[in-house]
């Protein structure tokens, strides 16, 4: 597929994107990312780099609001393998880490729900694993600065 056809595919998942259809739009996406890896041509031409990271970027934003966590991991992987760095770019770092913790919600909630045993403990469990983890409320916290620690003066004794 052309660097053109991309860009024409590129409108198309637009267009679906505008128009709130989500399915095409990821099918679409899904068309585009499947072959620009298996011609492997983004390790030599630069621009279809861009255009696969750019397709993994906007397949792992329609798959996070869908709460499509495993497909955003696996996006996120994607992106490592083609050296785009997930660390540095805020946004994709908190999809990373809110779908890894909605994938492990989902696991231990699944585990919770086979639990025979009624006590407190077991229904605190539930009720907090119940509650979705908000990275981004956590990364919107500022850091407090470290207190500036006061220099102590060390006074000579001058009378002997």
């Amino acid at each position: 597929m052309s660097l053109n056809d991309l860009i024409f595919k590129a409108g198309l998942v637009s267009f679906h994107s505008h128009n709130n259809d989500t399915a095409n739009a990821l099918k679409t996406l899904d068309e585009m990312i499947r072959e620009l890896l298996s011609t492997n041509d983004y390790a030599h031409d630069e621009e279809l780099k861009r255009m696969l990271i750019m397709c993994c970027i906007k397949r792992i934003n329609i798959n996070f609001k869908e709460k499509n966590y495993h497909k955003v991991v696996t996006d996120m992987n994607t992106l490592t393998l083609v050296e785009y760095n997930i660390y540095a770019n805020r946004d994709i770092f908190t999809i990373h880490i809110e779908s890894i913790a909605g994938l492990c919600d989902d696991k231990i909630n699944a585990e919770l729900e086979k639990c025979k045993i009624h006590s407190i403990q077991i229904e605190a469990y539930k009720k907090h694993f119940g509650e979705h983890f908000d990275a981004q409320s956590i990364l919107a916290k500022e850091v407090p600065k470290p207190a500036k620690k006061k220099k102590l003066k060390c006074q000579l004794a001058s009378s002997w």
